[in-house]
Formats: C-alpha cells, structure tokens, sequence
C-alpha cells in the first residue's frame, strides 16, 4: 500500500501570500542553516498537505500522507484517481492556478503485518543482525523496535519497525510495519 507521496515544485520565486490569507493560511517562517547561511521559509498546511517554501532555492515542497488526504485506513491503487482530484484541487486553491508542475520527490509503500509482540522482535532482530549490507544496503539506524537501512547512494530505505512504537495508538499495537522509501534519484 502506498503510505506518503513527496512533490517538489521549482523555479518558483512569485509566491502570493495574499492569495493564502484569503483562503485562511497564515504561513509561519523557519530559519534554517545551509553552508554556514541562515536561510528563510514558510511553511503552512492546507486539505491535510504540508507545504514548505524557501524563496531562496525557489522551490515548494509538498508533502502528502495518502491516509489523512483521503481520511482512510488502507490505500490502494483505486484510490488514485480520489488522490489527485483532492492533489490537482489543492494545489489550485494555493497557488491560484492550474498551470503548476509538480516533480516526484520520493514515494513510500507498506505493508503492516501483524503478529505477537515476541514475533514481531524476533524479525526485526533478524532483520538486524543478517547480513548487515543486505541487498548493497547498510544499517542506518537500529533501536530496539527498529531497523533502517540505506542504500549506497541514498536512492531507496527500506525500513522494519513496530507501529505501535512509532503510533502510541492501541489500534497498532500487534503490527510490525515494513517500509521502503522510493527516492527521487532511483
């Protein structure tokens, strides 16, 4: 199942925050530090998608959670036409127009499995300790109820945790989630 889907939307310098008040969005600023430079950015949430601006490198981020832009548990392929009426929408309440182009960033599928909780540390401790640069992978963080693991160039994760962890909700509390994490360069 498809869990969030990234867009990029560059060479865009224009931004209209007027439009954004109108609709009701008050972007609130960050600061962040790039190359020894604190660079400026909005960021601000609308239809249950996060958008973050940086005038400087001209590009918007826009990050979407499929389950919270749908209002849905599971995701699946049918629900793709849905996905990109509420996507196509949004984005044309925000930039007040039609003619934007998005960029795939990354993309990240799923599946929840569930098991006991004795299961669930079993596999994630084999998945730990069996053959650390598994698939030309190495392990990038590893917790107790977690494992994250890399390829070479960062193209693709391909993580295992509990949910219930990573939730603090009761609904997760047998599952263990398998993750991979598509990246723009793959």
């Amino acid at each position: 199942m498809i869990d969030s889907i990234n867009f990029a939307i560059r060479d865009f310098y224009n931004f209209d925050f007027r439009n954004l008040k109108r609709i009701g969005i008050t972007p609130k600023a960050f600061q962040i530090e790039k190359k020894g430079f604190l660079v400026t950015g909005y960021y601000f949430k609308y239809n249950n998608i996060d958008f973050s601006y940086i005038p400087a490198s001209g590009k918007v981020t826009v990050k979407t959670t499929t389950h919270k832009v749908l209002k849905k548990r599971d995701i699946t392929l049918s629900d793709l036409k849905t996905y990109k009426e509420i996507l196509l929408q949004t984005i044309k309440m925000v930039f007040n127009k039609t003619d934007v182009k998005l960029c795939l960033e990354r993309i990240d599928y799923y599946v929840d499995i569930e098991m006991t909780e004795k299961m669930k540390k079993l596999y994630i401790n084999l998945y730990r300790l069996y053959n650390p640069n598994f698939g030309h992978m190495k392990i990038k963080k590893s917790y107790k109820t977690s494992v994250y693991r890399q390829s070479g160039r960062g193209k693709y994760n391909l993580n295992m945790y509990s949910r219930f962890e990573f939730t603090k909700k009761e609904k997760d509390k047998n599952i263990l989630r398998i993750e991979l994490q598509m990246k723009k360069s793959k």
